[in-house]
């Protein structure tokens, strides 16, 4: 009878840890903690304007690899604040933006549809060099 008992137990035991184990894996939770590029909006970095810009980039800048978008984000700050004043509070607030065929990310001003204003833009690849670096109009 003990026997019977410890085998229903340690199979019950087991049967929930694999669950836990599968719910944790596929869960949102999952997402969040490996900030991953599945919540950013996604651009298309082989556009002609794009291409133009990153063919004229001057920048020799490197912030290190890309981590996710908050870091593209916090990085970009940082960049627009030397290149371009401490103007970014002006701008706020950023989004970071991933072309998943190039690995780039952009960040950019997020604007409301309609609303026209400058921005500062930065184009990075995934090491975080500086593709292009410029102040939309």
């Amino acid at each position: 009878m003990f026997k019977k008992w410890m085998i229903i137990s340690m199979a019950s035991i087991w049967l929930v840890a694999t669950l836990c184990l599968y719910v944790i894996h596929y869960s949102k939770f999952d997402i969040k903690i490996n900030n991953t590029k599945s919540e950013v909006r996604t651009f298309n970095s082989d556009m002609p304007l794009y291409n133009e810009l990153m063919r004229k980039n001057e920048h020799n800048i490197n912030v290190g690899q890309i981590e996710g978008p908050d870091f593209a984000i916090e990085k970009a700050r940082e960049i627009f604040t030397k290149e371009f004043g401490d103007i970014t509070k002006t701008y706020e607030p950023f989004e970071a933006r991933y072309d998943e065929k190039y690995d780039r990310w952009i960040v950019v001003r997020s604007l409301e549809k309609g609303h026209k204003a400058s921005t500062p833009c930065v184009i990075f690849d995934a090491e975080g060099n500086v593709l292009a670096l410029w102040l939309a109009k």
